[in-house]
């Protein structure tokens, strides 16, 4: 297991994030950017409608047997919808994967509260769409949050607490 991507947003100007891993996968960032320096780990950019960094392709980020996604995520509670942190493919497409701060949707026949989800598209359909927390993060305050896949259990954590667990065996598809 190796580390494929991290962006500590340590740019002061530029279109390009630096992902500081071995692999390079530097990300471009389009719309508005807003660079703040006061977050919980330092260096952070303000995202919305119309804001977000792309990362080009790249095998290493194929992650189709485990993962780990993990960031810091303040969302305010007046945004609603759905909000993507980390995506990989469009929604829904082979070797789709997502770390979702608030997540407000249909699942399972009922609607969601805005949870935390972790999800990939080629999970089996029990588990597909299903590992979101039961606590929104949707108040406008800090929170570290992390979804993890071992091939066996998909595991959600805020604040480091596991908020959870799903049984969930398989293998992610690559995604171009």
């Amino acid at each position: 297991k190796e580390l494929v991507l991290y962006l500590p947003f340590n740019e002061e100007t530029g279109s390009i994030a630096r992902d500081t891993s071995a692999f390079g996968n530097h990300a471009q960032f389009y719309g508005s950017l807003q660079r703040h320096s006061n977050g919980p780990a330092g260096n952070y950019l303000e995202f919305g409608e119309g804001n977000w960094l792309q990362v080009p392709d790249s095998d290493s980020l194929d992650l189709t047997s485990a993962m780990t996604i993990s960031m810091w995520a303040k969302i305010r509670s007046d945004m609603g919808g759905v909000q993507s942190g980390l995506e990989k493919e469009a929604g829904w497409g082979p070797g789709e994967y997502n770390l979702c701060p608030v997540y407000n949707g249909v699942v399972s026949h009922s609607v969601n509260n805005g949870g935390v989800l972790l999800q990939a598209q080629d999970w089996p359909d029990n588990v597909n769409d299903e590992a979101i927390t039961s606590q929104s993060i949707a108040d406008n305050q800090w929170h570290y949050i992390a979804g993890t896949w071992d091939g066996e259990f998909i595991r959600v954590y805020i604040d480091g607490n596991l908020q959870k667990e799903l049984p969930c065996t398989g293998q992610i598809q690559v995604g171009n």
